[in-house]
């Protein structure tokens, strides 16, 4: 289970409407990347040691999507009311106008399946919405399941960086469309009306480059800069922890006879899971739903446990061999659970150093693996509903007390 509020599903969902997914690589970090001046931002030293990182963007790239057909099904919105007038009252506090009121009241219909109205707006409606009035009522409508579009919407967090679709090469009127039916909360940006756009652009080609944007997720490059004082027994014992201090030793020592500011691409600190993955979406040899809990149950594993698929398998070994544990003192690979009131855990991943994580976020083949920022994550996964955070951590890695060396 991951981003069972956000766009991931949202993609898989319209998969199952033709979306044929290939396998694809992501790219490798680069010690130019992270020597690249005023753009590289240190992270909080540690016993991890002095971690640089820079921002940047995953996109699915165009070996991931092949369509075999459009999702072009009309809007329909749900609101669990029980008569005309609740259902105005409901309305009523998104503070849209009277006029708008009077456009959903007469699109409105008694649920087919139980209680309730269903809502088909038509698309002059939806696209003339102002970005406040449409941020009001899609998080009244993100509040039932039903509303897919707008409980797991395409999402995209600009704290760090300010264009979503910047490079997209979106043809013009795309481009204009989706931007004028984007919304926010925070500093997130938030879409949900693909159907709408591919309505009015109903062409194969203008709906894979778009789905590619829209799925586009911040991530982070990030290096350990290794300086001649360091202690790289301390730092091969937080980064090699449990079984591999001696390779990393070795890797650090290189590092360190190369001479003031090498870096190390924080990838070759990693363990083999996570090492292979990182920055890569899907292969052919990864289960089909390889999301968060079996990404983050696994970031130790020297072959993957399929069993963590199974999320009553993943509920019994959290139970069973994981204590929780509370910052300061967080260590490689603690599985941070994202909870949320009313539906308990809807996400997993893994601590990597100070505020860097690593993580999947959900099962689709868009979706790569990735480092970011847990500060940023958890506004990722704060729609509608804040989240809160419980970290655990394996009783086998359980750290004790060492002479210093």
């Amino acid at each position: 289970m991951s981003r069972p509020v956000h766009g991931v599903f949202y993609a898989a969902a319209f998969g199952l409407l033709g979306l044929t997914l290939g396998w694809a690589c992501g790219s490798m970090l680069t010690r130019r990347a992270l020597q690249s001046g005023d753009l590289a931002q240190a992270c909080v030293s540690g016993p991890w040691g002095h971690v640089r990182c820079l921002d940047s963007v995953s996109e699915a790239p165009e070996s991931c999507l092949k369509v075999t057909s459009l999702p072009t099904n009309a809007t329909s919105w749900f609101v669990d009311v029980l008569s005309p007038l609740a259902l105005k009252q409901k309305l009523r506090g998104c503070h849209l106008s009277e006029e708008q009121l009077a456009v959903l009241q007469r699109c409105a219909a008694p649920a087919t399946n139980g209680a309730g109205f269903s809502l088909q707006p038509p698309d002059a409606f939806i696209i003339g919405l102002a970005p406040r009035d449409r941020a009001s009522l899609y998080s009244l409508l993100a509040c039932y399941t039903q509303n897919v579009a707008q409980a797991v919407p395409f999402r995209f967090d600009l704290e760090t960086h300010q264009d979503w679709f910047e490079g997209a090469r979106l043809e013009p009127g795309v481009e204009a469309l989706v931007r004028q039916l984007v919304y926010c909360q925070g500093n997130l940006r938030l879409f949900s009306d693909l159907p709408l756009v591919v309505r009015r652009h109903p062409d194969p080609a203008v709906y894979a480059s778009l789905f590619r944007a829209l799925s586009r997720e911040a991530t982070v490059l990030a290096g350990l800069r290794v300086g001649p004082d360091d202690s790289l027994k301390e730092l091969a014992y937080y980064w090699g922890w449990p079984d591999r201090e001696e390779p990393v030793l070795t890797l650090l020592k290189t590092a360190q006879r190369a001479g003031p500011g090498a870096e190390v691409p924080l990838a070759l600190l990693l363990p083999p899971f996570v090492r292979e993955r990182l920055g890569q979406y899907p292969s052919s040899a990864d289960p089909e739903f390889s999301g968060c809990h079996y990404t983050s149950m696994n970031f130790f594993s020297a072959q993957p446990d399929l069993r963590f698929t199974n999320l009553a398998e993943v509920a019994r070994v959290l139970q069973q061999d994981y204590l929780e544990v509370t910052d300061p003192g967080y260590q490689l690979g603690d599985v941070i659970l994202f909870e949320k009131k009313g539906e308990g855990v809807v996400h997993a991943c893994n601590y990597i150093a100070d505020r860097l994580v690593f993580t999947k976020n959900g099962g689709s083949l868009v979706r790569p693996w990735l480092l970011t920022r847990l500060d940023d994550l958890v506004g990722f996964y704060s729609y509608p509903k804040p989240v809160t955070l419980k970290v655990l951590r394996r009783r086998d890695l359980i750290k004790h007390a060492r002479a210093a060396p």
